[in-house]
């Protein structure tokens, strides 16, 4: 299998590198779309650099279309595909109707890979609709998840950039330890295995509901309960739901107005 990437940029970056992270990697075609991270990445074995998008959708069994949602019309409705090729739009906004009608005769399906996740192995890819030869690809940066609708595809689309907001998060919390004396280094290690075993416990217990888990592991009186009523204080939970608005809302809708999101935010504060 040959698959080609139209656009090359730090996500297509992410999606090359956890395609290559097995021995069996596959043959990789790259649009010559951004000239210095296309050159470096066709210096590895397997990779090559094609002459135009039109050379990538020529040689790909599958193309993924990885290019910025402004130019996203542009440029696929200026390729030709033909029957039998698979063709992943991961571009923010794009519904599926869209993509399959400008890849006829292709097969056209959209995701929304993670990103930095996607390098090691451990992305989670919303997938919409399904598609077997799809989720073969998208398999390999970690796990799929077929969505039967684009409402839920566009839900499941924020997980990636709640992703990004977890790292936000993470410095905030890794700084202060680095404040009380401890390397950043090691910060970052204790406060990822913390994550780990966050995870894991969610992911052990996911049909007991998050309220279950957090009555099963906070005492009456102990920290997690004082942090929870220090959160509840700052209206946390209702800043968390306006923040995945706004990115459900660039995913679905386009790209909200900053201000009316800022005027929000002071509003409930």
């Amino acid at each position: 299998m040959v698959i080609g990437f139209v656009g090359v940029g730090r996500l297509a970056r992410f999606m090359i590198t956890g395609l290559r992270r097995n021995g069996d990697a596959p043959d990789i075609v790259l649009s010559p779309r951004n000239e210095q991270l296309s050159r470096t990445l066709s210096g590895l074995d397997r990779v090559e650099r094609a002459r135009s998008n039109q050379a990538v959708v020529d040689g790909a069994d599958v193309v993924i279309i990885s290019v910025p949602p402004m130019v996203a019309t542009e440029v696929m409705s200026a390729l030709r595909f033909t029957s039998g090729q698979t063709v992943i739009s991961c571009v923010a906004g794009a519904t599926a109707a869209e993509v399959i009608s400008y890849v006829k005769p292709a097969n056209g399906v959209c995701a929304m890979p993670m990103g930095a996740a996607d390098s090691l192995g451990f992305g989670v890819t919303p997938l919409f609709p399904v598609s077997p030869i799809a989720s073969t690809v998208l398999g390999r940066l970690g796990r799929v998840r077929d969505c039967h609708s684009q409402q839920e595809f566009g839900v499941l689309a924020t997980l990636g950039g709640v992703s990004g907001a977890l790292f936000l998060v993470s410095e905030a919390i890794i700084g202060w330890y680095v404040k009380k004396g401890c390397s950043e280094a090691l910060a970052m290690s204790l406060f990822g295995q913390v994550l780990d075993s966050a995870s894991a416990v969610i992911t052990a217990h996911n049909t007991c509901g998050m309220r279950s888990i957090i009555d099963g592991v906070a005492p009456r009186n102990g920290l997690t309960r004082m942090a929870e009523s220090m959160l509840e204080h700052e209206d946390a939970a209702s800043l968390w739901s306006r923040i995945l608005d706004s990115m459900h809302q660039r995913l679905t809708v386009g790209e909200p107005d900053v201000q009316t999101i800022y005027n929000d935010a002071t509003n409930h504060r």
